[in-house]
């Protein structure tokens, strides 16, 4: 079938299946616009999780995951398809746009994104505030990313005038110059009760540092208030402690952002060197927070 490239994008792809043909359509397809087909794929998802929400995630369990990759990259850059063939061992597959139409829809996508980045600003620029400004912005990163790609295709596929999409990138610039005051005023002050030679305290700033985050004595925006509970009970076959920690990380106003809180297992050392069984139990203390403490931090306040 003929498309008249002045008025349609298309592409052909081969494989050794259909799945295969399609891929190499859409990678032909995402060349054009100067992306290539794992960008795409990334894009693609942040589109429909942002559109389709729950709908998207239920198709996701229930489609394969070759089928899931294809449908989304199709939407993702309004492709539509011709029937595949199969000529020998070989398979071909056809997909082309309409560029008037794909224009069309691309800038309706635009207008969407852009509305949820003027959204997500309100928070995002919330600076009082940068735990929750800072994951209002992680997400409006994702969206900018998308943001930006339409805004190249449609430029791609039709010429615009220059400046016809400057609002919008004015947005994802907004969006990204957040990124760096949140993450900049993001400082932990930690303080943790009952600390041993403030191994506890070290540790937790290790683990934050090593996110990328800033960890002060003094100047703390946010503060991470711990108190490690232990008691020591004395038998005859020795010195035992048990107990564990208790964290809560407040922001600059006062309000509680997360909890978290670890019991440990007893521990113990003969008499006379209760030390050995001391020094165990706040070790235990540092192993549960490497083990779990920053996964759920994170995934608790979505940084």
């Amino acid at each position: 079938m003929l498309y008249p490239s002045e008025l349609f994008l298309s592409a052909q792809g081969e494989g050794d299946s259909v799945f295969e043909a399609e891929m190499d359509c859409l990678s032909k397809i995402s060349l054009y616009f100067n992306t290539n087909v794992q960008t795409a794929s990334t894009l693609a998802r942040t589109f429909l999780e942002e559109t389709q929400g729950e709908n998207y995630l239920l198709q996701s369990k229930t489609e394969t995951s070759e089928s899931i990759q294809v449908s989304a990259q199709a939407q993702f850059f309004c492709v539509q398809w011709e029937k595949p063939i199969r000529v020998g061992e070989k398979f071909y597959a056809f997909a082309y746009m309409n560029r008037d139409d794909a224009f069309r829809i691309y800038g309706q996508r635009i207008k969407i994104c852009a509305d949820k980045l003027e959204s997500i600003l309100i928070s995002a620029e919330n600076y009082n505030n940068p735990i929750y400004g800072f994951e209002a912005v992680q997400k409006g990163i994702a969206i900018a990313d998308l943001t930006e790609q339409y805004i190249v295709m449609a430029s791609t596929i039709q010429r615009t005038a220059p400046g016809y999409f400057s609002e919008e990138e004015n947005l994802c610039k907004r969006i990204r110059s957040a990124y760096e005051i949140c993450k900049a005023n993001l400082i932990f002050q930690i303080e943790i009760e009952n600390d041993l030679n403030g191994g506890v305290k070290r540790t937790l700033g290790k683990l934050l540092e090593a996110e990328g985050y800033n960890v002060s004595d003094v100047n703390g925006e946010c503060k991470i208030l711990g108190v490690i509970n232990i008691e020591e009970s004395q038998l005859e076959a020795g010195s035992f402690f048990s107990g564990g920690i208790e964290i809560n990380i407040v922001s600059g106003t006062g309000e509680k952002i997360f909890s978290w809180s670890r019991n440990v297992s007893k521990t113990g050392s003969p008499n006379g060197k209760e030390k050995i069984g001391r020094n165990l139990f706040y070790k235990k203390i540092q192993n549960e927070l490497e083990e779990n403490f920053t996964a759920e931090f994170k995934e608790k306040v979505k940084l």
